[in-house]
């Protein structure tokens, strides 16, 4: 399989129009709500099982607008089907768009790990992974550490 190269592909000037769209997507939404984790748990949650029965319902309050007890407002609960699928297409179209960030995320990973293993493994024929390794603990703060151990002293062996 062929790799592509995300750092080209996935330009800064798109993920800065994707931001700008999404940040914009959320002040369409005021009425989106965040419900606290003791809420959510006390919510009726309509699962794949309770789907039919709750549309069943409302298609037969709807149709028969006579046997709908006066506690219940159809017109209300029409709006609540609708508003149901509307959020429900939503949540179809960003959890495809968050797959999609999530593998580009992966495969930039991948690519920053390659790098960085290509970099340890041949950046220097005389030395292995373990002086390489630790060059980047001593890179900000320890330039006169680093070029005394690269000079020559080998008392630290990793194995």
């Amino acid at each position: 399989m062929i790799t592509p190269n995300v750092a080209v592909a996935f330009p800064q000037t798109a993920r800065d129009a994707i931001t700008t769209k999404l940040n914009d997507a959320k002040l369409l939404f005021p009425v989106l709500a965040t419900v606290a984790n003791e809420d959510r748990k006390k919510l009726q949650v309509i699962a794949e099982g309770r789907e039919p029965y709750v549309a069943g319902a409302a298609a037969d309050a709807q149709a028969n607008p006579g046997t709908v007890p006066g506690t219940v407002n159809v017109a209300e609960w029409l709006l609540l089907e609708e508003q149901h699928a509307g959020l429900f297409q939503m949540e179809s179209l960003l959890l495809g768009l968050l797959e999609f960030v999530q593998d580009t995320k992966a495969l930039v990973g991948s690519q920053r790990y390659d790098k960085a293993r290509r970099y340890y493994n041949g950046s220097s024929p005389f030395t292995g992974m373990a002086e390489c390794a630790v060059r980047p603990l001593f890179h900000a703060g320890g330039t006169a550490f680093w070029q005394f151990f690269s000079s020559g002293y080998r008392g630290l062996r990793v194995r």
